[in-house]
């Protein structure tokens, strides 16, 4: 059940951060063509564009924390014992749940703000809880990314996730 979340959730993810970037890279290649080939620059394409690579960015934590390629300081934790690593791996991952989880909040309420001032962007006229509703998503895909590492530390008495550390002790090398 939860394995098979998490493959809707990595696709949407994979999906939308992918259109999110495409999309945006193409509006500022037709944006470029118009404004210095035909003279005639699109004034809302260099904003929502940017807005659309923000948003690509947002989603691609999670997918960076699912692939293993965030930045790490291992030094320590690859000396550490096993039940160090996991009682560590586990305060990790709950700091980062939580963080997520306040993240997401926080994200709400400056949603909700932007939706009783009606502020709208400076170019595109586009009400500012349009752009800003990727900060909300994208502390709920990232928790649920925190969430199911939660849950992988403990599945099988903490085996499976014994034999991921190994495998990733023996990639560093």
């Amino acid at each position: 059940m939860i394995a098979s979340f998490g493959r809707i959730v990595n696709w949407i993810e994979d999906i939308v951060a992918s259109a999110f970037l495409l999309t945006g890279l193409g509006l500022v290649f037709v944006s470029v063509i118009c404004r210095y080939v035909l003279n005639d620059p699109i004034f809302w394409a260099d904003e929502v564009a940017a807005y659309l690579i923000i948003w690509s960015a947002m989603l691609g934590f999670s997918i960076a924390f699912k692939e293993n390629r965030h930045i790490r300081v291992v030094l320590f934790y690859n000396v550490m014992p096993y039940k160090v690593k996991r009682i560590f791996s586990t305060l990790v991952a709950l700091c980062g749940l939580i963080f997520c989880i306040l993240f997401t909040i926080a994200g709400i309420q400056l949603e909700e703000i932007y939706m009783m001032l009606g502020q709208e962007s400076l170019n595109a006229q586009i009400p500012l809880w349009i752009p800003y509703i990727v900060v909300p998503i994208s502390g709920v895909t990232f928790g649920l990314r925190f969430l199911f590492e939660l849950l992988f530390i403990f599945k099988n008495g903490g085996k499976d996730w014994a034999e991921r550390e190994e495998r990733r002790k023996g990639e560093l090398h």
